[in-house]
This record gives structure tokens, C-alpha cells and sequence, in this order.
């Protein structure tokens, strides 16, 4: 089972490894691209720390408007 971790402001699956590092890096009215960088490098970062994490993500942000899915590419050594 996934586990969630959320605050009033989002929400982090995997929380273990993640929370932390998204809580102390997000920021109230991101845009959706600087919502998309941050939670990259938030993502990579956790997946460099967490050689059982895989080796990228696909990331959903999630508008009023509109779904965007982007492919994330890691490290693969």
C-alpha cells in the first residue's frame, strides 16, 4: 500500500523519502511550470537517495483548466 502524506497546502505519496524535501521547496500560487520544476527536482532528488525508487517518474500536475502528464528521466546507474 502507498503511503500519503499530506498537509493543508498538498499532498506526497511515498512520503518517506519526499515529504520533506516538497514541503520545504513549494511555495503558495506556483505557476504550473514552477510547480513542474520543483516537484523534478524534488522526484530526482528522491530517487538519487533511493536505489529501490526506479529511475524517473511521471508527473501530473493538475489545474482547474487542465491535465498535464510529463515523462521524468533519471539516472540510470
Amino acid at each position: 500500500m502507498v503511503g500519503l502524506a499530506f498537509s493543508a497546502l498538498f499532498v506526497c505519496a511515498r512520503a518517506e523519502s519526499l515529504y520533506g524535501m516538497c514541503e520545504s521547496m513549494w511555495r503558495p500560487d506556483m505557476d504550473p511550470e514552477e510547480l513542474f520544476e520543483t516537484l523534478s527536482q524534488c522526484l530526482l532528488s528522491g530517487v538519487d537517495r533511493d536505489a529501490l525508487a526506479g529511475w524517473g517518474a511521471i508527473v501530473h500536475i493538475i489545474t482547474k483548466h487542465k491535465l498535464i502528464s510529463r515523462t521524468l528521466r533519471g539516472r540510470m546507474d
